[in-house]
């Protein structure tokens, strides 16, 4: 496999380096999933040249796949806009180069924001009962308002999922609310604690900054206990999902225009957990599934 397949990882260029250990991390895992197909990363600048150079530098001597993998939870306009305007120089007869969907909302990204969440809670020792305890969830901030909203669909999924008694989105630059915004509305509801779980895949010094952040914005005579998560980089579930599009990929598999991956017969979703369906999808199945979502 590993000669008929590479995987270009790729993020958008920020300013700010990505988390060398969570791009290690992931590469590793990644690797290991698709069972030791090269893997590595990429950043994509505003007009995509350093994407360009890598492609290139890699046809000089490859003509198998590659598979562009977006790290950005949603898609946004790295992988709507600049992919695509490199992919249309791409000779095919070099080999064909392929853009992955991004992870999107999908359960095993639930469970890995869960995951991160039970962890940070466990590691700090958070007093606080989870109906006591206000839920932030953290994005970079994007341009797209489509990757912005399904932030706020995912983070109701986990507000619900785990039993938090109030959930936040805020974003670290580029879209509205900042953390600071948030913040100044949440402070006012009396939650003991606030729990701040960065959902981006890599980390950087923006995301290991957090909660000094939010300590600055709360004030320090405040009371509330802040617990902050990781990353979500190498966990177990965000390597399945991003080894599930690189394989799709390959395969033409046309799963992505399908809104079914959170359909609550074919399998446990996080925040509907309780409904108790029949999950062997044995039932008069009536949504369509040929629309794009």
């Amino acid at each position: 496999m590993t000669d008929q397949m590479r995987v270009l990882m790729c993020a958008p260029e920020t300013g700010i380096p990505l988390s060398t250990a969570d791009i290690q991390e992931l590469t590793g895992g990644l690797s290991g999933a698709l069972q030791g197909v090269s893997v590595e990363f990429c950043s994509v600048a505003p007009d995509a040249a350093d994407l360009a150079l890598r492609l290139t530098e890699i046809r000089e001597d490859y003509r198998g796949d590659i598979v562009i993998l977006p790290t950005t939870p949603f898609a946004d306009d790295m992988q709507k806009r600049l992919i695509p305007s490199v992919l249309a120089t791409q000779s095919a007869d070099a080999g064909r180069t392929l853009l992955a969907r991004d992870a999107g909302v999908d359960p095993a990204m639930l469970r890995a924001a869960r995951a991160r969440v039970e962890e940070a809670l466990q590691a700090h020792g958070a007093a606080a009962a989870p109906q006591e305890s206000l839920l932030m969830i953290v994005g970079r901030g994007s341009i797209d308002t489509d990757a912005n909203g399904n932030l706020m669909k995912m983070s109701r999924m986990i507000w619900e999922g785990m039993g938090f008694g109030w959930a936040e989105v805020a974003y670290v630059s580029g879209a509205f609310p900042s953390i600071e915004q948030s913040l100044e509305r949440a402070s006012r509801l009396g939650f003991k604690s606030i729990v701040v779980m960065p959902y981006v895949i890599l980390g950087d010094a923006a995301i290991d900054g957090l909660h000094e952040r939010v300590i600055g914005a709360l004030g320090s005579t405040t009371e509330t206990q802040v617990v902050t998560a990781r990353a979500l980089a190498g966990d177990d579930h965000v390597v399945h999902t991003l080894a599930e599009r690189v394989n799709e990929a390959v395969a033409g598999n046309a799963k992505s225009v399908m809104n079914c991956q959170l359909c609550t017969y074919r399998e446990q979703v996080l925040a509907l957990e309780a409904h108790g369906h029949d999950h062997s999808h044995e039932h008069a199945h009536g949504h369509d599934h040929n629309h794009d979502d």
